[in-house]
């Protein structure tokens, strides 16, 4: 299953930044985060437990702990992610929902349930994405579109409210 674009406080990728990731044999994920000179700028590591929750930890460039989050898959199909601060704290919550055409709506809350706003992300055939992002209040706040390449190569261009390109961030999805 594609997951749609989540942008997180912890590691945000800008332009020129790149992922190197990898996976181990149990799916367990490590990504590690480049700037424009090649210098590790933050990692993250993902693991499966054996109840299908996946835990990631945020780390910054110096290898110190700055976040985690935890993915739970409901029973519906709607994954709940809570995302913790360094010190275990809840900042926000997130629940995505996927539709059968692959779509997905993803909704945002903070440490006291009052909600951040909504994304949509819209699958297209040619292993292309678009996210569109509005704030707690429904206005719309800016947009990111995604291609994926054959060797599973992943850029990704941002865009403000006003359409202009804001960055963009190239990597691989570790397929």
């Amino acid at each position: 299953m594609k997951l749609g674009l989540t942008l997180i406080a912890f590691l945000t990728i800008t332009a020129a930044q790149a992922q190197d990731v990898s996976r181990d044999n149990l799916g367990n994920k490590n990504t590690v985060v480049r700037d424009v000179n090649g210098n590790i700028s933050g990692r993250t590591k993902s693991d499966r437990s054996s109840n299908g929750d996946i835990t990631t930890t945020f780390y910054d460039d110096r290898g110190r702990i700055t976040g985690k989050s935890i993915s739970t898959t409901r029973m519906s199909g709607d994954i709940e992610t809570t995302y913790y601060d360094d010190m275990n704290r809840v900042i926000k919550k997130t629940t995505t929902t996927t539709y059968g055409s692959g779509d997905q709506k993803t909704t945002g809350t903070d440490q006291n349930g009052r909600s951040t706003g909504t994304s949509y992300s819209t699958q297209y055939g040619d292993d292309r994405t678009k996210t569109t992002n509005y704030d707690n209040r429904g206005s719309y706040t800016g947009s990111s579109e995604s291609t994926t390449g054959e060797h599973g190569r992943r850029d990704t261009r941002y865009y403000d409210k006003n359409g202009r390109k804001t960055g963009s961030s190239e990597g691989n999805t570790g397929r």
